[in-house]
């Protein structure tokens, strides 16, 4: 599995960017940022733990962060892969 994901979204009254991206050698990884000011708000990236079970990716994990966004986890939802965190 390999895929790059940008989209624009509406949370809370500000507009963020959300990246994510998957590379089966690399693992994944999340960037999310206000697009306003282009991060200078609110920044936030890391890493996304993806283990294949029963034949399916799963995030498992992540780090960068204490907790991750909801639209983090929505962006890595829509790409068929199983939230279990």
């Amino acid at each position: 599995m390999k895929f790059n994901s940008r989209e624009t979204h509406v949370h809370d009254g500000y507009r963020f960017d959300v990246e994510v991206g998957v590379s089966v050698s690399y693992g994944g990884w999340y960037e999310i940022y206000d697009a306003k000011s282009g991060g200078e708000l609110f920044h936030e990236e890391g890493e996304l733990e993806l283990d294949k079970i029963d034949g399916k990716w799963t995030l498992t994990g992540y780090d960068g962060t204490f907790e991750l966004h909801p639209l983090v986890i929505e962006a890595v939802a829509a790409q068929g892969i199983l939230i279990d965190l």
